[in-house]
């Protein structure tokens, strides 16, 4: 939740696909993913557990409840129920794999999911 808080982080996107070309070097985007974790480990970045990852969306929620978070809903909200019942009738998606990183004040999240066919790498940086 407070990644997504433009007051305090900022942040980039991009994609990264494997060409012809880049298939001499990586032959599924599993490796890929695998050798850019590899990369960011070796310039001191720390994998981030998925287990610190829900203790702290737990603690966000909480926080946000015990400030009066729970006013009234966005005007989106009945767009929003839609979409998640909308959802539940489409089939099941194949899994993202997904790995947090962080050094200090930076974080980045990388993903793949077989259906884009792409991996997705967002950075965070505090501001």
């Amino acid at each position: 939740q407070e990644l997504n808080d433009p007051a305090k982080f900022q942040f980039s996107h991009y994609e990264v696909t494997l060409d012809a070309i880049d298939r001499t070097y990586y032959k599924t985007h599993a490796d890929l993913l695998m050798e850019m974790v590899t990369q960011r480990l070796i310039q001191d970045f720390q994998l981030v557990p998925q287990s610190v990852l829900n203790w702290s969306a737990h603690y966000g929620e909480v926080e946000r409840k015990l400030k009066g978070g729970t006013g009234p809903l966005p005007d989106n909200a009945g767009l929003m129920n839609r979409r998640q019942s909308f959802q539940r009738i489409l089939p099941p998606k194949k899994p993202t794999v997904q790995h947090t990183l962080s050094m200090g004040h930076r974080i980045h999240v990388l993903s793949y999911n077989p259906l884009s066919d792409a991996i997705e790498v967002v950075q965070y940086v505090a501001r």
